[in-house]
């Protein structure tokens, strides 16, 4: 580690800690630019520099450094705890720009680095950030490039432009794939990328077709990822799939389950009532092919913890937590395949030979409904989203409903409902009207408009990545279990 690098740490951290007043701050920073060679007494570091701008304007900037009477480096400094915002990004752009100069610094709580691209109008860009931390390995890069003696602004000019176009590049590709793989085309585009390279190899259209028609293909994004990393599985298609995303089932005509928890639950309801049956005969039963093989309907416990070590997202597949394992009397603990959607309907069809399966569909929201978890009769606990910007805040509330209402109110009602953002029935998602049959779920917002809110929790978070696509909002969204 660079011993300037340390130096630096240990003189700025108490500062830090303390957070320290602006003037205070910048005296200490001057100290820390000697330890690099800058100094005032030979006039290549200067403070409060009187830049004339026409006649009667001028500008001062906190720091210019300068080498051989030339200024090389304008620096902005704040105190310890704050937050670069726009306005100093445009402040240390107009020093810049005056200087004319590509690079500018900014020190507040960490150290940054912009450059201005010469070819085009645009603001200054962060390419390169340093914190105050003796461990930062980029501390060395800094104490490096900024060292009074080896400073040389052409080769500083090549590291900032390099980043600058892997940044450029990466936004870039983060807004196509997000076109590509999270617009309404999505599936569209995935199918055409498949029949391009099965085509190339001599596979016919109506093969290809055929075979294509039997997949179901989702794109999801990763949660706590804010470039688009996706998983895209597919699974057998099956006739007659429940497309109804509030269907819920009953095997007793009492208790109404999701897909998912309805096969958990009439496993555990069948163990009950067989309570001498082994894993073997529980396979039989269930056998694998109700799902796909690798997944399987049932697993014993060992086996998939001896997968997950190959396999972390298995973790994701199964049932898992204590009360939703089931025990079978020889002590065998066996877990349930929790992935059903398309392909729940061969399950659905087992059960029917097992009990007397029913059905409902419930248009109220899903915040709502009260699903059965156990024998206890207590409640599921309802989810809510949690939001996280780029700027470090957040979004939750007590549910997802109103965390969803204060992310439409922030970003403005007005801009979200030009969206034109539609949902069931092609009723839209914001209007200014009140719809007889959808009445009791417009949530009134401000300047005379309501929102729709019949939604899911799974739904308002498609629809937040959705609204932030289309807005060029940068934000992640993860959804997290309700205490």
């Amino acid at each position: 580690m660079n011993d300037n690098w340390i130096e630096i740490v240990e003189t700025l951290q108490p500062y830090v800690r303390c957070n320290s007043t602006e003037p205070k701050y910048q005296q200490e920073i001057e100290n820390c630019l000697k330890f690099l060679g800058w100094r005032s007494s030979n006039k290549t570091m200067q403070s409060q520099v009187t830049i004339n701008i026409g006649h009667k304007n001028s500008i001062r900037p906190d720091i210019v450094l300068y080498k051989n009477d030339i200024p090389v480096l304008p620096i902005e400094i704040k105190r310890p705890n704050n937050i670069c915002n726009m306005k100093q990004e445009s402040q240390l752009m107009s020093y810049m720009r005056q200087l004319r100069l590509n690079i500018g610094l900014y020190i507040g709580e960490n150290i940054q680095l912009y450059y201005d691209n010469p070819n085009d109008f645009d603001s200054p860009v962060c390419v390169f950030k340093v914190e105050f931390r003796k461990d930062d390995t980029n501390g060395d890069i800094f104490c490096e490039m900024f060292s009074c003696g080896k400073f040389d602004t052409t080769s500083l000019e090549y590291f900032c432009k390099e980043r600058y176009n892997q940044i450029i590049a990466r936004n870039n590709l983060q807004q196509r794939l997000n076109e590509f793989l999270f617009s309404g085309n999505a599936t569209k585009n995935i199918i055409t990328l498949i029949k391009e390279k099965f085509t190339k190899e001599g596979f016919e259209d109506e093969v290809l077709n055929a075979e294509l028609s039997k997949l179901d293909i989702n794109v999801n994004k990763k949660e706590n990822h804010n470039l688009s990393q996706v998983i895209v599985t597919s699974s057998s298609p099956l006739e007659d799939t429940d497309k109804d995303q509030d269907a819920y089932f009953s095997f007793d005509g009492i208790k109404f389950h999701c897909k998912r928890r309805f096969v958990l639950e009439l496993i555990k309801h069948y163990v009950q009532n067989n309570p001498n049956v082994s894993f073997e005969e529980l396979e039989i039963q269930f056998p694998a092919e109700l799902h796909r093989k690798s997944l399987g309907v049932v697993r014993t416990l060992s086996s998939v913890n001896d997968r997950i070590i190959s396999q972390p997202d298995l973790r994701k597949r199964y049932f898992l937590k204590e009360n939703e394992i089931i025990t079978l009397s020889d002590g065998t603990k066996v877990v349930v395949n929790n992935q059903w959607g398309t392909l729940f309907t061969k399950f659905l069809e087992k059960a029917k030979s097992l009990y007397h399966v029913t059905s409902r569909v419930d248009k109220n929201d899903m915040e709502n409904i009260s699903v059965v978890e156990n024998e206890s009769m207590q409640k599921r606990p309802a989810n809510k989203l949690r939001l996280s910007y780029g700027d470090g805040s957040i979004i939750m509330e007590h549910d997802s409903v109103s965390t969803f209402k204060v992310f439409i109110e922030n970003i403005g009602v007005a801009r979200v409902a030009a969206l034109n953002i539609r949902g069931r029935k092609d009723t839209p998602l914001i209007s200014k009207q009140l719809r007889e049959e959808y009445r009791k779920f417009q949530h009134p917002m401000s300047n005379g408009y309501f929102l729709l809110l019949n939604h899911s929790t799974e739904s308002l978070r498609r629809l937040v990545e959705e609204i932030a696509l289309k807005l060029n909002i940068i934000v992640s969204v993860a959804v997290v279990p309700k205490q």
